[in-house]
């Protein structure tokens, strides 16, 4: 797991629809993890096609999660076809929670849920998914967290060009390591999901 930090940036590595989708993760401009798509999920074929014909929605994504020795953290899983469930899982390969996405254009809601079907936090989008706030289980009173969309602005157009937005992660001071690590999988998903279409 990761150690929890009050301010984090998940930015994507990969600039084409057509690369494996890389994240990096950083605090205070430290890499302390990264988000990497399996080789087996970037290779398919079948979720090639799907995507190269707008489908990407229905095409299937593996995520591993490291830290910065490469050693594997975690890993989530959305299989093909119209699935709203992201499967979570630990270290050791066990199924720790699921995450059902609701990602339409005018609302979105993440939630997640451990393996016995108990909320432990939900995330709404506002500002037409730029923006999310997290909450522990589904309390508006009790925010863990805010996820934002930003660009950077950057002297040159050749480095504009080469480079893309991130996401600003946000987290309260008493967020446990779990609580972080289930946070940092959400702008993963919205990006593949909403950002990147």
């Amino acid at each position: 797991m990761y150690t929890v930090h009050s301010k984090l940036e998940v930015k994507p590595q990969s600039l084409y629809k057509s690369q494996k989708q890389q994240f990096s993760i950083r605090a205070g401009g430290a890499l302390i993890g990264m988000i990497e798509e399996t080789a087996e999920s970037a290779s398919s074929w079948k979720d090639q096609l799907l995507q190269w014909v707008s489908l990407h929605f229905l095409s299937s994504k593996h995520f591993s999660m490291t830290n910065p020795k490469a050693e594997p953290v975690a890993a989530f899983r959305k299989k093909r076809g119209l699935n709203q469930q992201v499967d979570i899982f630990g270290q050791d390969g066990k199924r720790v929670a699921v995450l059902e996405q609701k990602l339409k254009f005018s609302s979105q809601r993440l939630s997640i849920r451990d393996t016995a079907g108990r909320l432990l936090l939900s995330a709404e989008g506002k500002n037409g998914s730029l923006d999310f706030v997290v909450y522990e289980e589904d309390d508006p009173s009790s925010k863990l967290s805010t996820i934002k969309k930003r660009s950077i602005p950057y002297p040159t157009t050749k480095e504009a060009l080469a480079s893309m937005d991130h996401y600003e992660v946000v987290n309260r001071s008493d967020l446990s390591e779990f609580q972080q690590l289930l946070i940092l999988m959400i702008p993963v998903i919205v990006f593949d999901q909403l950002h990147n279409a």
